[in-house]
């Protein structure tokens, strides 16, 4: 506006030069560094910041409640430019049967009524390196998660009962305000402002300021709205009992980590350890624990492919035998590779359906799941050992003689386990959610129906029991 009135007259009169000062105080702001209090405002608060009569509206700017006042989803949905892609609702919905965490012990299930989500409850979705970057990647990440793709998950603590989802998408609690939950997490705009804000004046340093950023500053503590996961539907929670007491101190204990945390890291000190350490005490990480088993698996098979390559490259160098089960196979060698990639496969397999028996021999007890369900996690689970086991084992035994390559060799075999499981998931929800439950309304064939609604009230009444 001034640089419009300057070329307009270089001497303005009376009526302009209040015009002038008036828009020169309307676009003044205090100085404040990118993500101190005065940056950081409530969604509500957003939608002031448009600029109205400020010239062309291209270049109209809404500052949002993130961090340096980068732009959530919630602040799109409280402002109603945009829904959410989620489907949430509350109200009677079909519940899909639990499923097993990565650890083979934790169960877990996707919350079908978002109205049942209470203070205290420990949630996951599944985890998106770019989330808030585009809402149909949002959406496809939180689907791969609901048919067991992705193996890794975002943790968070829900701070409010939901009583309702309002008409824009956003879940409320009784009093009306937004549903708040607690993480330690963060977003990809949010994180390019950041580092935009680290980098200034440092080009050179960006890959080492973006290295330290992955690993130490990647996520923030803090407690915002529900509805920042609005494009991601797919919601999982812990099954676990946990009493009023209980779920408060877990409020309030949130609330005091907030404000008083040490650095978040990936490996030492990431979401799933500040959850665990909140609700249990116990400040652990079983995805990072799983994650170090198959990296440790993973050099066991270089290691049995190494002994196959290195008894190779002997037997030609010395030009002592010529015939491919003498040069490929020789017993030292084979027994080494057997050993190095099929039998940790083997004992993971049989480890983990061990692992679930227990817990969900434990799960039905206190009433947490009922007996279909029970099934169902026995006989997927012990399909899962057979299928993919068998089918990781016979991939490896198989890949020397059909792949003469050292590092085919070595892919196939690392990745035989990932891939023979996400083939088994697949078809595992392609028979449920289009065969079984369209067909029969349940995912397990022994036994009544059961109709919608009947498996919450069954199960509360056995919680009655138990308590």
């Amino acid at each position: 506006r001034q640089m419009e009135a300057a070329e307009r007259s270089t001497s303005p009169s009376g009526s302009e030069a209040d015009e002038l000062s008036s828009a020169a105080a309307s676009t003044a702001t205090p100085s404040s560094s990118p993500g101190s209090p005065a940056e950081s405002r409530s969604p509500t608060e957003s939608g002031s910041e448009e600029g109205e009569g400020s010239g062309s509206p291209d270049r109209v700017f809404r500052s949002g409640s993130g961090w340096g006042g980068t732009r959530t989803p919630c602040d799109d949905f409280m402002e109603k430019r945009r829904t959410p892609m989620s489907s949430w609702q509350c109200g009677r919905a079909t519940a899909l049967p639990p499923r097993v965490y990565v650890d083979n012990r934790t169960l877990i299930r996707e919350v079908p009524d978002l109205c049942t989500l209470q203070r205290g409850d420990h949630c996951l979705i599944a985890i998106n390196f770019v989330r808030a970057a585009s809402p149909r990647v949002d959406y496809f990440v939180s689907w791969l998660g609901s048919i067991e793709i992705c193996y890794l998950y975002h943790h968070f603590i829900v701070m409010d009962d939901v009583d309702h989802v309002d008409e824009s998408g956003v879940p409320r609690n009784s009093n009306g305000d937004p549903a708040m939950i607690f993480e330690c997490g963060n977003t990809v705009p949010e994180a390019c402002q950041e580092l935009k804000s680290k980098s200034k004046g440092r080009p050179l340093m960006l890959p080492f300021i973006i290295a330290h950023f992955l690993i130490t500053c990647k996520a923030k503590f803090s407690t915002h709205p529900l509805a920042d996961y609005g494009d991601t539907p797919h919601i999982y929670v812990v099954l676990d009992r946990q009493t009023a007491e209980e779920r408060e101190r877990t409020v309030a204990e949130a609330l005091r980590v907030q404000g008083q945390h040490d650095r978040y890291h990936v490996l030492f000190n990431n979401c799933e350890h500040i959850c665990n350490q909140i609700i249990t005490g116990f400040h652990k990480s079983e995805m990072v624990t799983t994650t170090a088993w198959v990296a440790f698996r993973v050099l066991l098979i270089l290691f049995g492919v190494l002994a196959l390559k290195m008894n190779q490259d002997f037997f030609h160098l010395l030009d002592l035998c010529y015939s491919n089960f003498c040069v490929d196979f020789p017993k030292v060698a084979s027994d080494a590779y057997l050993f190095f990639t099929v039998l940790p496969v083997g004992l993971q397999a049989m480890i983990s359906y061990f692992l679930l028996m227990r817990s969900v021999r434990r799960k039905h007890k206190q009433a947490l799941i009922d007996r279909h369900e029970c099934y169902h996690l026995l006989g997927k689970e012990l399909g899962r050992m057979v299928v993919v086991g068998g089918m990781t084992i016979a991939a490896i035994y198989l890949t020397p003689q059909i792949v003469s390559n050292f590092l085919v060799r070595f892919v196939i075999c690392a990745l035989a386990y990932m891939v023979a499981d996400m083939v088994y998931n697949c078809s595992a929800h392609a028979v449920m959610r289009l065969v079984l439950l369209p067909a029969y309304g349940r995912v397990w064939l022994l036994g009544a129906p059961m109709p919608d609604g009947t498996r919450n009230e069954a199960c509360g009444e056995a919680e009655k029991k138990v308590n």
